[in-house]
C-alpha cells in the first residue's frame, strides 16, 4: 500500500508553527534579559551612595532611591512619591532658576537648600537633566543630588575664622609687630598671628600652606648699586607680596632677605593660583624696569594638615630647608650654563 505524502499545506503549517515557536522562544529570552537588566539597574540605583530622582515637569517625584530618602528624611522610598519638589525648596526662586536653565540647556551643576520632612535644612549639590521628546517637549526631569551640608557648615565656620583673623590683624598692626622697611609683620608679628592661624586650622580642620621666600642675590644688589637699592628691593618685594596674597593671609619679613607667608586654603589649586599671582607680579615689576635691578625669589613651601601636631617653628624650618634646596638648584643650573 502506497504511503501518502504530507500535503504542501500541511508542510507549510508545520513550518509556520516551528517558526512561531522559535520567535516565541526568542521573545521570551529577550523579555527575561530585559527583566534581568532592569533588576540590575534597580539594584545599582538602590545601592548608589547619592540621591537619584525622577520627577514630572510639575515636580511630582516618580522615581527615587534610598539615598534620596535618607537625604530628605523619609522612612521609605515610596513616601517620596507623595511629595512635590516645589514644596521642598527653601527659596522658591531657586527652582524657578533651575527650570529656566533646563529650558535652554540639558544639564548643569547647582547648589541650594532644601527642607527635609523633619523640618531640618539641608544643602545639596544637584546635577539635574531635562529629558525631552523629539518635539522638544519636556517629558520629565531626573538627576543626582549629594548632601553637602557638612561642607557648607565648614565653609561658613572658615569664613567666620577668616573675618576674626582679619580683625586680629588690624588690631595687632597698632602694636610693635611691624617691619618698618616693608610694612609687613616682623618676625615677632608673624609668629604671633601665625600661632592664631594654626589654632583656627586645627579647630576647623583646614589646611595651612606655609611659604618661605628668599630674595635671590640681594647681596649683589647691595654691592653693585648700594644699600639704598637693596632697601628699595626689600620694600618693593614687600609690596608685591601684599598684592599677591589675600588680606586675611599672614605675611612677614623674617629678617634680612627672608620672608614668609601663612595661608588657610582648602585645595592645592588655590595654592597654585597664589604662586601664579606672585609670579605674574614679579614679572610685571621686572618688565617695567624702573629700577636698575630685577627681583627673583626662591621659595620653599610646606602643607600642614590640621590633624598633625607640629609647631609653627618646625614648619618654618622645613619650609626654610626646601627654599634652600630650590636656591641650590638654581645656582647649580646657572653654573652649568
Amino acid at each position: 500500500m502506497e504511503k501518502r505524502r504530507p500535503s504542501r499545506a500541511a508542510l507549510k503549517s508545520a513550518s509556520d508553527s516551528s517558526r512561531l515557536r522559535q520567535e516565541a522562544a526568542k521573545y521570551e529570552q529577550a523579555r527575561q534579559a530585559l527583566l534581568a537588566s532592569e533588576e540590575r539597574y534597580r539594584l545599582l540605583l538602590e545601592h548608589l551612595p547619592v540621591g537619584v530622582y525622577r520627577t514630572t515637569p510639575d515636580g511630582q517625584i516618580i522615581e527615587a532611591n534610598s539615598a534620596l530618602a535618607d537625604i530628605l528624611g523619609v522612612q521609605k522610598n515610596s513616601d517620596l512619591y507623595q511629595l512635590n519638589v516645589r514644596d521642598l525648596y527653601i527659596k522658591k526662586k531657586d527652582r524657578d532658576e533651575h527650570l529656566r536653565k533646563l529650558a535652554s540647556q540639558t544639564t548643569f551643576f547647582t547648589e541650594f537648600e532644601l527642607r527635609r520632612l523633619d523640618g531640618r535644612r539641608v544643602w545639596i549639590r544637584d546635577l539635574p537633566r531635562a529629558v525631552k521628546d523629539l518635539g522638544g517637549r519636556i517629558l520629565y526631569y531626573d538627576g543626582i543630588i549629594v548632601d553637602i551640608t557638612s561642607r557648607k557648615k565648614a565653609e561658613k565656620q572658615l569664613h567666620k575664622a577668616l573675618l576674626e583673623l582679619e580683625r586680629v590683624n588690624h588690631q595687632l598692626l597698632s602694636q610693635s609687630l611691624t617691619d618698618d622697611l616693608t610694612g609687613l609683620h616682623n618676625r615677632r608679628g608673624f609668629l604671633t598671628l601665625g600661632q592664631q592661624t594654626m589654632k583656627y586650622a586645627k579647630r576647623f580642620h583646614s589646611d595651612v600652606y606655609l611659604m618661605f621666600l628668599d630674595i635671590d642675590a640681594l647681596k649683589t644688589i647691595n654691592d653693585t648699586w648700594g644699600h639704598k637699592a637693596g632697601d628699595r628691593a626689600l620694600a618693593d618685594f614687600g609690596r608685591i607680596l601684599r598684592e599677591a596674597f589675600r588680606e586675611t593671609d599672614i605675611i612677614g619679613r623674617m629678617g634680612g632677605d627672608e620672608f614668609a607667608g601663612l595661608v588657610l586654603m582648602s585645595s592645592r589649586a588655590q595654592y597654585r593660583a597664589l604662586l601664579e599671582r606672585l609670579g605674574d607680579r614679579l614679572k610685571a615689576y621686572n618688565q617695567k624696569g624702573k629700577q636698575k635691578f630685577s627681583i627673583s625669589v626662591s621659595i620653599g613651601s610646606v602643607r600642614y594638615s590640621a590633624g598633625r601636631h607640629r609647631s609653627l617653628e618646625s614648619i618654618l624650618r622645613q619650609a626654610d630647608e626646601r627654599m634652600y634646596e630650590q636656591k641650590h638648584k638654581k645656582l647649580a643650573l646657572a653654573g652649568a650654563v
